[in-house]
């Protein structure tokens, strides 16, 4: 193909081509190192961009008019699905469709480009191997084992120990590779040995580079981050071989497809298409059909908080005699107001109750433990262990290095909550589970499944947690892709290590979250408890009513045999396609060979089968969304903070720019807080009692800014907060209630802090500290201005002049609070989360300042009230 080419122009872009696309296969499939998946999607985008623009002097000569029209169609196709959604496995089958269309694209122009059919089978094959491995744990546990097995030989060889998970040790990369390799010569235009030879010599060349690689950096790199970030250096040492086999290997261009088949090969294409549509279908289903979701009423739950090392408070305001600190962020309370907002029945098991474990249990759907310092008494454990099996849920926190095991125990291996899990193929490690980056961010992902659903590609929280092994029938849903597992040390308080990379710990694809089943009930374990701490709720709650909807549902009898007919289906689709093959190739009546699969690949039937895959997970992802059920009447007073339109607030709760504070407050008030999420409507803040908009960045539209009107004309409380910068983004919602906010910037008001430094650590002098902490207190201030009625709430005097800063107008029955200062709510003026006692060196009013405190619960106590 490539090396009988002439034209060295022709065979750069052809090089190119295979190039751009590998790379843009692997971005999509987030192989390519650490960072964000919509960044890896747009580097995968401008891959594909470049390719478009390679070719840029072959649009002239266009002419088949119908052929170029079918291309263009497949690449606007591709690319709105890539910007659409957000789901690496729809990236890679849009991948497919895009190179297809390039295809029929230049097809019109008249040139041959044989690489692109190759390139597309055997993005193809690699998509499948993908789609089974996140449904699939079978499939996960044997590319996981696999890759920590093959890096203890290469560990050796090297003379170093080492463990590392498919995502470090890049077998993604590998297998794509593999996976070209092979469509490359399936499509070989030779049947003689010299495709084989040429098949078995680049298959030892990725081999042979894969294991000096490997060998080299164990040797040379202790730093995780160094695995972490140079994924990309196996990509392009698999690379030179790979374009050395295209260039030398003939590839035959697949047959256009527009000719009618004769029914036997019809019939036998239809049979492949057919099987690869249900195949895909059974794999992406198979996480959410092993579950009979019924009514999703959950009945009682109990909170076991006895013998359990958390605070189990809810954040609330100081009764008399108590004195008011902020929080440290190690409470755990708030889940149960986010369970009855679901209509659960939350009973908490504590010290002042004297029942038995058994005779709490009795009519209870879900037990929740939670970081036990004490072990259950056998009869305890039996009673759980028939809950369970009789068909209850049984939801687990645990946390790294059995922090709360007595020394003693530790040292002998023991861990209480494994106790109760060994009926299962569970087991929390004495191990932290650490983030490599200096954050959970983009260093964990989730797998399909009902409790994962919905959940975006940010699962940062606040800590570290624990490990998981797992076994049996056990299904990891929480990945940390790139984490190590830190050894423990039982020297140190709570046994935690030095959370610094050891070449003997385990590097990459740890499990931090899992489920298995046991008898009919269902045991759900997140290795860490962050995820259910107070201020973390508020991101994580659609994870808390997906946990609790999956602990209640019942176990499908076919759950167990999806994954199972899925792969008979396509394996029998497949051995039919080449046998039948041969039959139609042996009755010819002239001999040739017109019946054998290469005859009848064509482009078009390639174009069908990748439709088929893609119509399956678009089906699939409809089937799966049928199932869950979200409370859609709340029975708590919900507050949303939005953050759809890329609001100017930071996720991470400790941050200055954080809303962790702003959630607290929220909970003291009596309000359920939730963030909305990118990929939730507007129109979601319906069903809540208030909603919050923070300095947004991204235009509202006008069916936003009506829904946001029916919100308030209807009893909601809308708080606006943003200084002129963020103003033109909600002009419309602004418009709509005769509110502007003024281009005249006033500074932090009421100018007493001696410094700006960052942290909380601004500092106020004892005289300007008592005279404001209890009046509020401004970081960007606006003024802001409302036509009609309305009143100031928050007012400055200035050259003879009245400006107002927050100002309150009515709507309906609704209110709307306007803030002109974008920074208002966040935390560095609001509230932070303290690091709790011995670690703290900021001084009360660093972290807490009074008056916006006091001012935010007024107007919540006017709004719950009636008042405002």
């Amino acid at each position: 193909m490539i090396g009988s080419s002439t034209d060295i122009n022709i065979v750069i872009k052809r090089l190119a081509s295979i190039l751009l696309i590998i790379l843009s296969l692997n971005l999509f499939s987030l192989n390519m190192g650490y960072g964000s998946p919509i960044f890896m999607r747009f580097c995968g985008l401008l891959c594909l961009a470049a390719l478009l623009i390679t070719y840029m002097s072959s649009y002239k000569k266009i002419q088949i008019q119908s052929i170029s029209l079918a291309g263009a169609f497949l690449i606007l196709l591709s690319f709105a699905v890539l910007t659409s959604i957000d789901k690496p496995e729809f990236w890679l089958l849009s991948l497919i469709i895009f190179i297809c269309g390039f295809d029929l694209l230049l097809r019109s122009a008249g040139e041959d480009e044989p690489q692109l059919s190759a390139l597309a089978l055997g993005s193809l094959f690699y998509s499948i191997c993908y789609l089974y491995y996140i449904n699939d744990p079978s499939f996960w546990r044997f590319f996981t084992i696999s890759s920590q097995e093959l890096s203890v030989v290469l560990g050796r060889i090297a003379g170093a120990p080492i463990l590392l998970g498919p995502t470090i040790s890049c077998a993604f990369i590998f297998i794509s590779f593999l996976c070209c390799t092979i469509s490359f010569w399936i499509l070989s235009e030779n049947g003689s040995h010299r495709p084989i030879k040429a098949l078995i010599a680049v298959l030892m060349s990725f081999a042979l580079l894969y294991v000096a690689y490997f060998s080299t950096i164990v040797s040379a790199w202790a730093d995780a981050n160094r695995y972490m970030n140079h994924a990309y250096l196996v990509f392009f040492l698999l690379l030179i071989p790979f374009l050395i086999f295209a260039a030398k290997i003939g590839v035959r261009s697949l047959e256009l497809g527009g000719k009618i088949p004769s029914p036997g090969e019809a019939a036998i294409s239809a049979s492949l298409i057919i099987s690869v549509f249900l195949a895909i279908l059974l794999i992406s289903i198979s996480p959410f059909f092993s579950t009979n979701f019924n009514s999703g009423v959950i009945g009682k739950v109990v909170l076991y908080e006895k013998d359990s090392e958390m605070g189990f408070d809810i954040p609330h305001f100081p009764k008399a005699n108590q004195s008011f600190a902020p929080d440290d962020g190690f409470s755990v309370g708030a889940i149960k107001r986010y369970l009855e907002n679901m209509g659960a029945m939350v009973e908490s098991l504590n010290s002042t109750d004297d029942r038995d474990m058994k005779e709490a249990l009795k009519g209870a759907d879900i037990l929740i433990l939670m970081n036990l310092k004490k072990e259950f008494s056998p009869s305890d454990q039996e009673s759980i262990r028939e809950f369970v099996k009789n068909g209850g849920g049984l939801l687990v926190f645990g946390e790294h290095t059995s922090m709360f095991v007595p020394d003693q125990d530790f040292a002998s291996g023991k861990d209480y909550l494994n106790d109760l899990l060994k009926p299962t193929g569970i087991r929390i490690n004495p191990d932290t589970a650490d983030y490599i980056p200096d954050r959970w961010q983009y260093a964990a992902s989730a797998l399909p499944h009902p409790i994962t659903r919905d959940l975006d590609f940010d699962l940062t929280t606040s800590s570290v947690g624990a490990s998981l092994s797992l076994c049996g029938k056990a299904r990891p849903l929480i990945i940390g892709r790139f984490a190590f597992s830190d050894r423990a040390d039982q020297t140190m308080p709570g046994h935690l290590g030095d959370r610094l990379y050891s070449q003997d710990e385990t590097l990459g694809d740890l499990v931090i979250a899992a489920c298995d089943t046991y008898g009919k009930g269902k045991v759900l374990v997140f290795a860490d408890t962050s995820y259910a701490f107070n201020n973390e709720l508020p991101f994580r709650y659609r994870l808390i009513y997906n946990s609790a909807s999956w602990l209640i549902s019942q176990k499908s009898d076919l759950g167990d045999y999806q994954s199972i007919a899925s792969i008979f289906l396509l394996l029998l689709g497949l051995a039919a396609y080449l046998f039948a093959d041969r039959a139609l190739a042996s009755r010819s009546i002239l001999g040739k060979s017109i019946g054998r699969y290469q005859a009848r690949l064509s482009l078009l039937f390639l174009i069908c089968l990748a439709f088929s895959a893609a119509l399956s997970l678009v089906l699939a992802e409809g089937m799966n969304g049928s199932l869950m059920k979200a409370p859609q009447d709340p029975l708590e007073k919900v507050a949303w903070i939005d953050f759809t339109h890329l609001n100017q607030f930071n996720l991470e709760n400790y941050r200055d720019d954080g809303v962790a504070g702003l959630t607290e407050n929220l909970f003291r008030n009596g309000y359920l807080p939730q963030i909305l999420q990118n990929d939730q409507e507007i129109s979601e803040i319906l069903k809540g009692s208030v909603a919050i908009i923070i300095a947004p960045n991204e235009d509202y539209s006008a069916k936003e800014a009506q829904k946001i009107k029916q919100f308030v004309e209807s009893g909601g409380l809308l708080i606006l907060c943003a200084g002129y910068k963020n103003a033109a983004p909600m002009d419309l919602i602004l418009k709509s209630f005769g509110l502007g906010i003024l281009d005249l910037p006033m500074g932090s008001l009421p100018w007493i802090e001696e410094t700006h430094a960052t942290g909380g650590q601004a500092i106020v002098s004892p005289e300007n500290l008592k005279r404001y902490w209890h009046k509020p207190k401004f970081m960007e201030a606006y003024p802001v201005q409302a036509d009609g009625e309305y009143t100031p709430i928050t007012w400055m005097r200035y050259n003879d002049g009245t400006f107002n800063l927050i100002i309150q107008k009515k709507a309906g029955r609704g209110n709307v609070i306007l803030i002109g200062d974008s920074r208002f709510l966040l935390n560095e003026n609001l509230e932070h989360l303290s690091l709790g006692t011995g670690k703290e060196s900021r001084e009360q009013y660093q972290l807490q300042w009074l008056g916006n405190i006091e001012l935010m619960r007024k107007i919540l106590t006017a709004q719950k009230s009636g008042m405002l």
